[in-house]
């Protein structure tokens, strides 16, 4: 059995997930730590360079897709592996252009499991240009998502006809952020970033990983219902904080402004047309 388990999901951007592994290995006690590589599929051959890099390292695990399953499907490979394989204790969710620095961070997520009994666990997010990821508190209302998702379609249209210098790229999960003035304070059950998420045996008991309705996009707010739904609950810690580097997997395949807009776009509004579903089955639950 090991204490805590890392699934990095990796899709090209070789470089970002060698640092990733590199500031696990440098933080983290070699006895306390799995680390499993999902390639995603990656259309460069780095998985195989992944393979052969690592080979030698005991607890560094790489698992190659058939096919990319997406954020959801692909992370949930490697949380079943460190689950049923490694009877890891906690399982980090991780992008693989996130990277920690702290000696302490594995000391913080067991302090706050004695205290809290979370179930998922979000630390505090550090970007480009000292910027700080904001927190998101709330599902967006189903209202909220119908008019997100005209402008999504309008979005799209724009992008075909490459006219994308007109409009900022939008993201949905940042429809009811706030201005991340409060992401130095502690909260319960909020939604938390996707880019890592902690999960404690009162999740990986019930869960084997995330809900895979999506491709990408939306899993942070379906994880938040699944938690309500089962009595669990999420807490954020800035104590634990860690470094985000952002899109790099994004970008690295889609080679213009145009084709990753239309790519995300697309994604947006598959997304959000299962968000709405699952609110308002949320609400006739809530009803009875």
């Amino acid at each position: 059995m090991k204490k805590f388990g890392f699934v990095i999901l990796h899709y090209g951007s070789i470089e970002d997930t060698i640092k990733c592994v590199s500031s696990i290995i440098t933080n983290v006690d070699d006895s306390l730590y799995y680390i499993v590589i999902i390639d995603n599929c990656s259309p460069d051959g780095s998985g195989d360079t992944l393979e052969k890099k690592y080979e030698n390292i005991d607890n560094v695990h790489i698992i190659k897709n058939k096919e990319n399953l997406g954020f959801s499907g692909g992370n949930n490979i490697g949380f079943i592996y460190l689950k049923e394989k490694i009877n890891c204790k906690f399982i980090i969710l991780l992008n693989n252009d996130v990277y920690f620095t702290q000696k302490n961070f594995g000391t913080i997520i067991e302090e706050e499991y004695k205290v809290s009994k979370f179930a998922v666990m979000g630390p505090k997010i550090l970007l480009k240009n000292n910027l700080i990821n904001p927190l998101y508190k709330k599902l967006p209302s189903k209202k909220e998502l119908v008019k997100l998702r005209i402008k999504l379609w309008i979005h799209l249209l724009l992008s075909y006809l490459n006219l994308e210098n007109f409009f900022r790229l939008i993201k949905c999960q940042k429809n009811n952020n706030d201005n991340g003035s409060e992401t130095d304070n502690y909260f319960k059950n909020i939604i938390l970033h996707g880019c890592c998420l902690i999960f404690s045996p009162d999740y990986i008991n019930k869960f084997n990983g995330l809900d895979a309705k999506t491709f990408l996009f939306g899993e942070e707010e379906l994880l938040f219902i699944r938690l309500e739904n089962n009595n669990l609950h999420s807490v954020y810690q800035p104590k634990l904080v860690v470094f985000h580097s952002e899109d790099k997997s994004t970008n690295a395949f889609t080679k213009t402004k145009r084709k990753k807009n239309i790519f995300l776009y697309k994604n947006l509004l598959k997304a959000n047309k299962i968000l709405i579903k699952e609110i308002d089955k949320d609400e006739v639950r809530k009803e009875k």
